[in-house]
């Protein structure tokens, strides 16, 4: 009772089939289910305050990477770990003073300053510290194997180096062509950057007769600069920087250098180094990140030995 008959064509309803309630009729306009408040002209709650909008900035697509795998200069230049060594025209790094009796003992740590900070004085804004076994610091010294951690002062790892142990140095005797012959050190960025141990560069020992010679090559083993020593050295030695293959190495030429200072007579007896690095005026921040790595290799390269041995001369 109450339905009109179904058009033609269609089947009339199942037997039994119950018409709907007495009384249903649709909702009228306006109406919101219960427990909901309604949409059109619904005040805020007492107390709330309108927030402003803020427009999200589009997201750059997500890169995968493998560890160690490199990483193109546009995906680590957004990271502001890395981004902060463009700060500074140039850094102070500071080995800490160990105990004489058992300085070979000890891992290495370094404080790194700005030499330029507030009121004239040094800015500790980094510090780096060794990680090694203690029976390869007692037998094979400076050649050790090792990890160097660069961290903030409120322990967030920016830098990884991994100096891998190698017997030999500049090639061992004269084989220039194996690799494995040459000392090296490797950057990685830090855990706690936007993309942690994602490999930087390396900074590679190169064959010398008479002065210190290395290359820094960046992710894509593409060589970035040439770092070259004088031919002697003691209380100060001055590396400068020059661009990829210059071979003219003048200080003409130079676009930076990494100098070590005297330090007194004190704290050269027991193994404490100074370096003064001068950064290229156009290093980007990935450039600088690797030329400090590069300050603290020429460390165990070069003036842990002399510590150990003979004085103050450089160990070539």
């Amino acid at each position: 009772a109450g339905y009109a008959p179904p058009p033609a064509g269609y089947a009339p309803p199942p037997a039994g089939y119950a018409p709907p309630p007495a009384g249903y009729a649709s909702p009228p306009p306006g109406h919101a289910h219960p427990g909901y408040a309604p949409h059109p002209g619904h005040a805020p709650p007492a107390g709330y305050a309108p927030q402003p909008y803020v427009i999200a900035q589009p997201v750059q697509p997500l890169m995968i990477v493998q560890p160690g795998m490199a990483v193109p200069m546009a995906v680590m230049g957004a990271d502001p770990l890395l981004e902060g060594l463009a700060m500074y025209p140039g850094l102070m790094v500071r080995q800490k003073v160990r105990s004489w009796c058992c300085r070979g003992l000890y891992e290495n740590q370094y404080a790194i300053c700005n030499p330029w900070g507030p009121g004239g004085h040094k800015e500790h804004i980094l510090h780096a510290y060794e990680e090694s076994a203690c029976m390869a610091r007692c037998c094979v010294g400076a050649r050790r194997g090792l990890d160097l951690k660069i961290k903030t002062a409120d322990d967030r790892e920016v830098l990884k180096l991994d100096r891998p142990f190698r017997l030999f140095r500049k090639g061992g005797l004269f084989c220039c062509c194996i690799d494995s012959f040459f000392q090296i050190i490797k950057v990685y960025a830090g855990k706690d950057t936007l993309n942690p141990h994602q490999k930087l560069g390396h900074i590679r020992e190169n064959f010398s007769f008479f002065v210190p010679y290395l290359t820094i090559f960046d992710a894509n083993n593409q060589e970035v600069y040439r770092i070259v020593g004088d031919c002697c050295g003691c209380a100060n030695y001055q590396m400068r920087i020059f661009r990829p293959h210059e071979e003219n190495h003048d200080k003409e030429h130079q676009i930076g250098k990494i100098a070590k200072r005297w330090s007194g007579l004190g704290k050269e007896i027991i193994a404490v180094d100074n370096f003064f690095i001068e950064f290229p005026p156009d290093a980007n921040h990935i450039q600088r990140a690797l030329l400090l790595a590069a300050t603290l290799f020429i460390d165990y390269l070069y003036f842990e030995t002399k510590n150990d041995d003979n004085g103050f001369a450089i160990d070539l």
